[in-house]
């Protein structure tokens, strides 16, 4: 395995006699390091079909080559994925010509209407991570690409890389985030290497170690709090370790000292369903959509490559999370007040205390939070800040196959986007929130004490995945619906292009709450996600308690 994922550095033969036949400065590849990182063979088939999956969308391979014309002004979440590159790694894992051929497309379409790069410093910063991860793509995927193409095709190939290389190196010294800093300083590291230009590598290593040092946080978690922020970098971290060991070249040993540090927490935020934790940091939107999100495969090839032995965590302390686990089920909740802006299906959230469920493997609940309007239509949520008291207080308790983590929260709770705080627009809050996850299987319960010194609206919103339908019931002693995962044992995509069909597995589970005024249901077709509201009305300064629970009725 050691040997399949960290290869000896190879010269490649095969373009020897090219090496005469470029200008100089125009540097054909000297070594070859070669990414373990599975792809996604559902969207090389379809590809194949005419469309690229972005993202979960389907983008007509049309529209895609539209997209690669101009690099000028990413902007857009397709438009960033598509000019990154990364999805080179899907294609190859059909490994087959046609696909071959329509990756050396691609990147000759963005060379042919990019030969002059222009990026703007002050309001695209953006660009420097889609160009230090499009030159990591295109020199970690040649040999999928690459090895196979003709001179004229390496010509232009080469040429364009050089350029991009050159740009970059002026444009990161005008770069102070660090965050896009790691991802450039990549590209060129890898380039280095495979071009063999070894004297420039040095200040570029010593300059990516420190900004990547500067990313986390004394627990190893992304500064972000985002875990597939954390994940992304991780893996950039492991690709640099990669090459320089392949090629015999000292550094290796302090990116371990990274690597240890972020693994624990990759384990910690792994669901059942092999996946991580969905919490996103909206600021980091547009470097999280440079990639499709982790598969459950390519987070185990990481781990595999990271080769770290660690503890189970229980809780994250800077990224702000604590974990419990039963024998069939995980629960994270978020104990650390951060900007919300999700406002799908009501409004946006207060952003403390919402919690993601997974059974088996099954993400059930991605989001559960709390939404609060006040009688003004005001959407509340919690500010972060030394001068704001808040008090918080995690207690965690496990007794005969029951586990409960208990959080008691109590602080000040300001308009939505507003950044100070005034009398009349700042409301004194005190959510007690108790999470009970039980070993029989399904068993997840929950209750919810609210203080606030207004009236409003509060509603208790659980947001769930697509592939799972949601039908209210009636009940005569509470409000109650019912959840239904549909389960299939293949993606339909790949499904449709092998002909095959499969029966579907499904398994329901009934949902009620107590003490509310409403419950409803909830469905986006864009997304395809779901979500249960329970509204209750709260009173200035009167306590409220909603009760809520799941339990698996059909597995």
């Amino acid at each position: 395995m050691t040997n399949l994922l960290e290869r000896s550095v190879y010269f490649l033969k095969q373009h020897a006699n090219f090496l005469g036949k470029f200008k100089p400065g125009h540097r054909p590849f000297q070594h070859i390091y070669s990414t373990p990182w599975p792809g996604d063979v559902e969207n090389a088939y379809s590809v194949l079909r005419g469309y690229l999956l972005i993202h979960g969308t389907p983008v007509s391979l049309t529209e895609v080559m539209n997209m690669l014309v101009t690099s000028d002004q990413l902007k857009s979440s397709e438009e960033i994925y598509i000019h990154g590159f990364s999805w080179l790694k899907d294609l190859r894992s059909m490994n087959e010509n046609a696909v071959r051929r329509i990756a050396r497309k691609f990147i000759l379409q963005w060379i042919e209407h990019n030969k002059k790069i222009k990026i703007r410093h002050k309001d695209n910063s953006i660009a420097f991570a889609v160009m230090g991860e499009r030159i990591t793509n295109w020199i970690i995927f040649f040999d999928f690409f690459g090895l196979s193409a003709d001179e004229s095709f390496l010509k232009y190939f080469y040429t364009s890389l050089y350029e991009q290389t050159s740009f970059l190196e002026n444009a990161l010294k005008k770069t102070k985030d660090s965050s896009v800093l790691s991802i450039g300083l990549k590209g060129l590291i890898l380039s280095h290497i495979a071009t063999n230009s070894l004297k420039k590598l040095p200040p570029a290593l010593d300059l990516f170690i420190g900004v990547c040092k500067e990313q986390l946080s004394d627990d190893g978690s992304h500064i972000s709090g985002d875990s597939v922020i954390h994940f992304n970098l991780l893996r950039d971290v492991l690709d640099v370790r990669s090459a320089l060991r392949s090629a015999t070249i000292d550094g290796s040993d302090i990116l371990t000292n990274i690597v240890s540090q972020m693994v624990p927490i990759l384990r910690f935020t792994r669901l059942g369903d092999g996946k991580i934790l969905s919490f996103k940091n909206s600021s980091y939107t547009q470097l999280a959509n440079l990639h499709n999100g982790p598969s459950s495969l390519h987070i185990d090839m990481v781990l595999s490559v990271a080769d770290i032995k660690t503890r189970q965590l229980t809780k994250a302390v800077d990224m702000g999370f604590e974990r419990i686990n039963s024998k069939t089920s995980q629960l994270f909740l978020n104990v650390m007040p951060r900007k919300d802006d999700f406002d799908q299906f009501y409004g946006p959230g207060t952003g403390i205390l919402n919690f993601e469920w997974n059974h088996a493997a099954h993400r059930i609940v991605s989001r559960g939070d709390i939404v609060i309007q006040t009688t003004k239509d005001e959407w509340l949520h919690c500010q972060n800040g030394s001068d704001i008291p808040q008090v918080l207080h995690i207690d965690r308790k496990s007794k005969n196959g029951q586990y409960l983590l208990e959080a008691d929260f109590e602080s000040i709770l300001k308009k939505q986007n507003t950044s100070l705080v005034k009398d009349n627009e700042s409301y004194v809050f005190h959510h007690h929130r108790q999470l009970f996850l039980g070993d029989e299987d399904g068993d997840f319960r929950g209750q919810d004490r609210f203080l606030l010194s207004t009236h409003a609206l509060c509603a208790v919103r659980f947001v769930l995945p697509k592939d799972i339908s949601i039908s209210l019931i009636n009940s005569s002693k509470a409000h109650a619906a019912l959840v239904r995962i549909h389960e299939k044992d293949n993606d339909a995509l790949h499904e449709k292009f092998q002909k095959k069909t499969t029966i579907q597995k499904d398994k329901l589970w009934r949902f009620v709450c107590q003490n509310a005024e409403e419950l409803s249901v909830h469905h986006d077709e864009n997304t395809g996600q779901s979500a249960l509201i329970v509204l209750a009305r709260l009173q200035a300064d009167k306590p409220a308690l909603i009760k809520w629970g799941f339990r698996l009725l059909q597995s």
